[in-house]
């Protein structure tokens, strides 16, 4: 298994019920089998669907993990289910499958891992009514993942948190390579350019600051 799913897997407790959101091979809920949690997978598409069934029959548990054909929630009933697990999607596809808010009544955790725009999801998951509990930032075969633990209950995030997560120390060494990153971004910008520039420049000044703010 790979380290982004086995850190995955390590936010889900005991307790948890969970909608694995396109569960594509169904790893995830094969290992949450192995820790006796009880685990739905789904997938808008028929043959990862079908690459997961061939994986159960591998482990014999075609009879203990459900899989359903869906997008996202739609057609779906949550209401025995706490936890949603929403990995390897981007920002958009994320936010079409948290809209319907009646969908979220029961769901009291979600881990999310996207592919793009991390700030748009911290605002969006904000707006939503989920704080943000934990934040991991992981190298997997040469990709880096933003893990996200979110908890029911409102929270007030600053501009900088949105943008970049709460500081981790942790994660230092990304937050410094980001800035060199943003750095180079604004010096390719032609100076024509003045709103793209003036953006790129702001993110700057405010991951300066935040940095500088956590090194005193």
């Amino acid at each position: 298994m790979t380290k982004r799913l086995e850190l995955i897997a390590s936010l889900i407790d005991e307790f948890d019920k969970v909608i694995d959101i396109g569960t594509d091979h169904a790893y995830l809920p094969i290992m949450l089998h192995q820790k006796n949690i009880k685990c739905l997978g789904t997938d808008i598409h028929q043959n990862a669907l079908d690459s997961a069934y061939h994986n159960l029959l591998e482990y014999h548990l075609e009879k203990d993990i459900p899989l359903v054909l869906a997008d996202g929630l739609k057609n779906l009933d949550v209401s025995n289910y706490n936890t949603l697990v929403i990995a390897g999607m981007g920002y958009n596809t994320i936010k079409h499958i948290l809209e319907d808010k009646t969908k979220l009544k029961t769901i009291n955790k979600i881990i999310v891992q996207s592919n793009n725009d991390y700030d748009k999801l911290r605002f969006f998951l904000n707006e939503l009514d989920y704080t943000l509990k934990e934040e991991y930032i992981i190298k997997d075969k040469n990709h880096l993942y933003h893990i996200m633990k979110y908890l029911k209950g409102k929270e007030v995030l600053t501009k900088e948190e949105i943008l970049f997560g709460k500081f981790n120390k942790d994660y230092l060494n990304y937050y410094e390579e980001y800035l060199l990153k943003l750095k180079k971004i604004l010096k390719n910008i032609p100076n024509n350019h003045q709103e793209e520039r003036k953006k790129i420049e702001e993110e700057i000044s405010l991951l300066t600051k935040y940095l500088t703010n956590f090194s005193n």
